[in-house]
């Protein structure tokens, strides 16, 4: 290729490459930043989830997931599918009580139809054969919503915090 062709082409490709970002950016029907509404309504569905885990009711809980939906602990996946997170869950609370859990949802992010929620629980609780504990966990939650139906959980993770 000669040296006055490649100087032609340098300018064609790099104006070629910035429209084909611009094309790929947000259209009317994705949105790229979280509007009022779907904030909200993830904001309320994270808190019906976790009003949900302040009674250990797992069936309430597991409802909140996608077919697909994952629970994970300390990175480890626990269970997949609503089932196996209404018995996983089931398991959990039949060896632990919880005596008192503040839950807060510090922020959301929206891309189109997948949301995540970050927040802690600070919960103090009673395991069989061990005297009430107090800890604090940090969650992420995954959120989907298809077909602009419900918004259900893809994936929750909890950590503790040191």
């Amino acid at each position: 290729m000669s040296s006055t062709r490649a100087q032609f082409l340098f300018p064609v490709l790099i104006a070629g490459a910035l429209l084909g970002l611009a094309a790929c950016g947000p259209s009317g029907t994705s949105a790229v930043t979280p509007t009022p509404d779907a904030a909200s309504a993830v904001r309320a569905a994270m808190e019906q989830y976790n009003q949900c885990l302040s009674l250990m009711n797992a069936d309430c809980m597991a409802a909140f997931f996608a077919p697909q939906g994952q629970i994970f602990q300390t990175g480890i996946i626990q269970a997949a599918g609503p089932a196996a997170v209404r018995n996983y869950l089931k398991q959990t609370f039949s060896t632990a009580r919880i005596d008192s859990l503040t839950a807060t949802v510090d922020s959301i992010i929206i891309n189109g139809d997948v949301a995540v929620a970050l927040g802690t629980y600070d919960e103090k609780a009673t395991e069989a054969a061990h005297p009430s504990a107090e800890t604090n966990v940090r969650y992420v939650a995954e959120w989907i919503r298809p077909s602009a139906g419900p918004w259900l959980l893809n994936r929750m993770s909890t950590t503790p915090l040191q």
